[in-house]
């Protein structure tokens, strides 16, 4: 989170290069593997090596240009460390994002693999990331197919690419 503020601060760097440092940290710190598989449920294990990967891909994609919005806007909002809960190797960080009108409940949902942490779920005011795209997907999946899924996912980052503020 130190990290990600810090660069969203540095006012040496263009909008495309925060956003590249951005990417590196949450490529670093997401676990994008485990959140698509708990995402996909039972279509995880029918889906075939190729189509996995391609959603972990797009996913990843889709989340980075979603949020990229959000971090186009960011002028100045802090955050504040709450409690950890700590069971296992898994694990609960609750954080306060703290704008000029209002304090939001942002909770990362951890679990450790070998010696790290990485995150495979964000619950922002009581929304799970995970929930919220699981029932979307399923749904989806269930009109048009696991390759109807991934080509609506194609369709919407390259759409998502295409609203990106130009390099500053």
């Amino acid at each position: 989170m130190d990290d990600v503020v810090g660069t969203l601060n540095d006012k040496r760097l263009t909008s495309a290069e925060r956003r590249d440092r951005v990417s590196a940290i949450v490529d670093e710190t997401f676990d994008f593997q485990a959140m698509s598989q708990v995402i996909l449920a039972a279509n995880w294990r029918k889906a075939s090596t190729n189509q996995r990967a391609r959603f972990i891909e797009l996913f990843r994609e889709l989340l980075e240009n979603t949020y990229f919005s959000a971090l186009d806007s960011y002028s100045g909002q802090t955050a504040r460390l709450g409690r950890e809960r700590v069971k296992g190797k898994r694990a609960q960080v609750q954080t306060f994002v703290i704008t000029s009108s209002a304090e939001i409940p942002v909770s990362y949902k951890l679990r450790q693999k070998q010696d790290d942490w990485f995150v495979y779920d964000v619950v922002v005011d009581g929304v799970s990331l995970i929930s919220n795209y699981r029932t979307s997907f399923r749904n989806l999946i269930k009109q048009k197919g696991m390759d109807g899924l991934l080509e609506q996912l194609q369709q919407k980052v390259a759409k998502l690419r295409s609203k990106q503020t130009p390099v500053q």
